[in-house]
């Protein structure tokens, strides 16, 4: 879990070209919204085509969403295919 952090760090930080930001500076519980990366929702959709590309899991349902995209590690878990709640 720790490397999936790590690499889904790099990637908002490239991907998404976070030019005040390093991905050694997010934490693992770092709020998508509300001062943490300051990403906005064309940002979200971006990142998560990527995850969707790149490990082949959608969040395809709004109620799914809100428990993902909280910070880092729920985002993290559903890359990896980890069921939240009944999603």
């Amino acid at each position: 879990m720790k490397q999936l952090l790590q690499k889904l760090k790099k990637k908002i930080v490239e991907n998404l070209q976070l030019k005040d930001m390093i991905s050694d500076e997010l934490a693992d519980d770092t709020l998508f919204f509300d001062g943490g990366t300051g990403l906005d929702p064309t940002d979200l959709l971006a990142l998560t085509t990527s995850v969707d590309r790149d490990n082949g899991v959608e969040i395809f349902h709004c109620d799914l969403g809100k428990k993902v995209f909280i910070t880092l590690t729920p985002f993290a878990m559903r890359s990896q295919g980890v069921r939240l709640g009944k999603f």
